[in-house]
């Protein structure tokens, strides 16, 4: 299965980690460098996507790991880009 992340903070990263434990192909996405260069210091396998278009590309499910203030305009940013059996759901904290 192919599973994207917006938002590597700690909900985040600690979900690319198991999933990527757990064998599945993981895409992660995050305006914030320091996050992707911790992700990538795990060495977990997961790819750093550059957009959000690339990150929906062929995945199956999507998780936005992201502030609930920005979830909405994350999700609207993400829609033209997945395929009608694409799960988009979300882990939004305050």
């Amino acid at each position: 299965m192919t599973i994207g992340i917006v938002g590597i903070g700690l909900i985040g990263s600690s979900l690319a980690r198991a999933l990527a434990r757990a064998g599945e192909t993981v895409r992660v996405f995050d305006t914030n460098p320091d996050y992707v260069e911790q992700l990538r210091g795990l060495e977990l396998g997961c790819a750093v996507s550059g957009s959000l278009a690339e990150l929906a590309a062929g995945a199956e499910v999507i998780f936005v790991c992201t502030p609930v203030k920005s979830v909405a305009g994350i999700v609207a940013a993400l829609i033209p880009h997945i395929g009608p059996e694409t799960v988009i759901t979300d882990v939004g904290s305050a």
